[in-house]
Order: C-alpha cells, then structure tokens, then sequence
C-alpha cells in the first residue's frame, strides 16, 4: 500500500442499508407515489438520475424501505446485476436487492464507487447460489477499502472521470460503427428481397413451409440433457426429448427477440412459445436470409402486446414470400447473403475486441489507481 494510506473496512467509514419492497397487495403504497423506487437491475451505471417506479409515503412508512441521500453509492445484491455499482445523484428509495452505502466525511462517495467499480470481480466471487448469485450487506461491510488523504482522493477521482469520459465516448464510437455495419447488411438484404426477377413467383409462407411451435415450458431444461433447448431468450440449453431435426428456422415468440430470425442445422427442442419453421418448397437458407430481411419490418406492429412483446401463430399465414423457382439462382443469392453476413460478422468480431480491449483498459487504470500509482 503506497504510504500515507490507511486500509479500512467499510463499517469503519459509513453506514450501509438495504431497501425494501411495499407490500405488493396495498394499493395505496403505489398509486400516486411519489417517492422514486430503485430496483437492483436500475443499478448499472455510473450515475442514477432517475427512477422507472415510485411509492407513496405509505409505502414508505409501513416498509423496510429507506430514503437514501443523493450521493449514496449503491450496489446491487442478488441476481444477474449483483455487484453492479452506481452513484445515486437524487434522494431515492430502493428494493431489498440493493445495499446502500453513505460514507463519512474521510471518505468521497465518488472514491467509494470507483473503488466498488474496481472491486466488482472480486465481490462477485464471494457471492453464493450458482443461478441467482446473492451478495450479503455484510459482506460489503467486511469490505476493506484502501484510503488515501481526501485531496489524493479527489486527485485520483479527477484522473478517472476524464480517462473513463474519453473510454466511454471511444466505446459509444465503435459501438455506431457497429450499428452502422448491421443496419447496412440489413439494407442490403431488403434489397435483393424487394426485386423480383423473370421465373419469380409469389406465396405465402405457410403454403412452402411447416410452422409449428415448442411443446415444453423452460423448466425442461437443464445442462444436462441431450438435445439443445430452445427459448424466446434463444438460449443454448438442454434437455432429453427430441422434436424437431434440422435445418430449420427458429423465431422467438415473445420476450426480447421477438422479431429475430435464427438457423439451426441439427436435433433439437424448442420453447412452447417458441416457433420452428421448416421449408418444404424452397432452399431453407433462402427462406432464412427472405425472413431475415423482412420479416421484422412487416410484422413490427402486429408482434408487439402492451406489456409483453409475442407473436401470433396468425403473423405467418398471409407473410408473402418471393423466390425464383430456378434453384440455382436461389442458391445464388443465398451466396450473396452468406457473404454479406461473413463481412458484417467479421466486421462485429474486430470491433468487439476493441470494446473488450477498452474494458480491460479500465479495469488496469483503475488497479493502478488502487494500488497508488496514479498519484
């Protein structure tokens, strides 16, 4: 430790509190809150300016939620955002899953989440349960802290803000790049599905292919099984029944996806909710790369419920599908679109190791940062 530091537990510089949740039944501790309500998912940036949700002072009174300060850094606790860290920047509640840390007058709260930001790997490996990681208070307590004079403090959070500025806006650069490559191949494949050519015939999609939908629910699933499992996350899982076999066409049926387009060559299960097309007329490849280029486009505003995004077994009984009958100039543009893809995901695979060469820039200012070598 660079001399001059001391090394302290967080219990030894602030206080730590977790939120609380209203109870759900009591109408009266919501309608009209407006009290902002932090959930641990809304955890996951360098500074929280706002909230989704908001109790009302019942709320508030008759539960184990608190009122934190602006200033306090937050940390969530269980689930997929565990050890996600923010610094709240307007007086806020929270649910149970976020711990809230105020620190004392020797220690800045920006310093506080920096360090918490540095420490984030390390708290996750102390957390138990395998699915749904859960990170006790007391653990963040435990935490010790090295502690530097607060002007070094305040030297060393200046250097911070400006590399990180100049590395998030690098990473918001790439990241358009990336965009533009994905909205550039997909122009591309409206485009040579919009023609149509001498020897092209129109048709429904359900008259050249098989639509059917998954049979189980996602509690089939496992890491065990024998057959990938399919569901409306696309998530690569198993399981020990086969219904489908390959090549086939796989679209979600609600949740995020909705609206992608996948291939799968081989033996698998699907999600009740997920749907499986199999061409029967025409090149699964050209169907794959016609519905890549359309489908979403088309069906935009059929697809989506108010609260969750599904799609109807009705969105393909009238979706128009264009071919050439010639199967060689179907395999032609299939060809076409192969390349394209190959370009845009070459294009997405050296970009990313840029990103993940930013994030490991990160990860090493802010190690040295800790370990006194910024000052």
């Amino acid at each position: 430790m660079k001399k001059g530091w001391e090394s302290k537990k967080v219990s030894e510089l602030a206080k730590t509190y977790s939120g609380g949740t209203p109870s759900k039944s009591k109408k009266e501790y919501y309608e009209n809150g407006t009290i902002p309500w932090l959930q641990s998912g809304e955890v996951n940036q360098a500074e929280i300016f706002e909230s989704r949700n908001y109790i009302s002072e019942l709320g508030l009174k008759n539960s184990s939620a608190k009122l934190f300060p602006k200033d306090t850094v937050l940390i969530a606790m269980y689930g997929a955002t565990a050890a996600q860290c923010g610094l709240l920047r307007f007086p806020s509640t929270s649910n149970q899953a976020v711990c809230g840390i105020l620190p004392n007058e020797t220690v800045s709260s920006e310093y506080t989440y920096y360090f918490f930001l540095h420490h984030k790997a390390e708290l996750l490996t102390q957390a138990v349960g395998n699915a749904q990681p859960n990170i006790s208070q007391a653990k963040i307590k435990n935490t010790t802290i090295p502690i530097p004079p607060l002007s070094e403090q305040e030297e060393i959070v200046e250097v911070l803000d400006k590399a990180f500025a100049a590395i998030d806006q690098a990473k918001a650069n790439i990241e358009q790049n990336i965009a533009n490559a994905k909205e550039l191949f997909q122009s591309k494949l409206n485009q040579i599905f919009s023609q149509k050519g001498e020897g092209w015939v129109e048709t429904t999609l359900t008259e050249i292919s098989k639509v059917q939908t998954g049979k189980h629910d996602a509690n089939h699933a496992s890491d065990t099984g024998k057959y990938r499992f399919y569901t409306c996350a696309y998530d690569h899982l198993r399981c020990d029944t086969k219904r489908f076999s390959g090549p086939s066409i796989i679209l979600p049926g609600n949740g995020a996806n909705v609206g992608e387009v996948f291939y799968y060559d081989g033996e698998f299960d699907a999600y009740q909710r997920t749907y499986v097309i199999n061409s029967i007329e025409i090149s699964p490849d050209y169907l794959f790369f016609h519905l890549k280029a359309l489908w979403r486009e088309r069906n935009l505003n059929k697809q989506y419920g108010s609260a969750t995004n599904f799609l109807k077994i009705g969105n393909f009984k009238d979706y128009a599908v264009s071919y050439p009958t010639n199967a060689n100039e179907q395999m032609h543009i299939v060809r076409i679109c192969a390349d394209l893809s190959d370009q845009l995901e070459s294009i997405a695979s050296h970009y990313q190791s840029k990103l993940d060469s930013l994030d490991e820039l990160k990860k090493s200012i802010l190690q040295k940062a800790f370990a006194g070598e910024l000052t």
